[in-house]
């Protein structure tokens, strides 16, 4: 099996409001904002990182999700490859 591959892209949304902050719950809702509501807004891609697979398992751990997500478990190892 090829070796996996994991990324990590770090994105910022800088949003402009007049009065006050905006509201927002979810991207849907930012996106909303800045194409069709009362907000001016800019994307900018920061940084492209590739990772580990032992990276890729802690960072999913930070974001409340789970490396299985990936199909990895808590250390990285490939879990699709235990099922062969």
């Amino acid at each position: 099996m090829a070796k996996r591959k994991f990324w990590k892209s770090v994105i910022t949304v800088t949003v402009l409001s007049e009065d006050r902050p905006p509201a927002w719950r979810d991207l849907m809702d930012l996106h909303y904002l800045i194409t069709d509501g009362s907000c001016s807004g800019m994307i900018d891609h920061k940084r492209l990182v590739s990772m580990s697979a032992r990276r890729a398992a802690n960072e999913l751990l930070k974001h409340g999700s789970d490396p299985g997500f990936f199909q990895l478990n808590d250390y990285g190892k490939d879990l699709t490859e235990q099922r062969t």
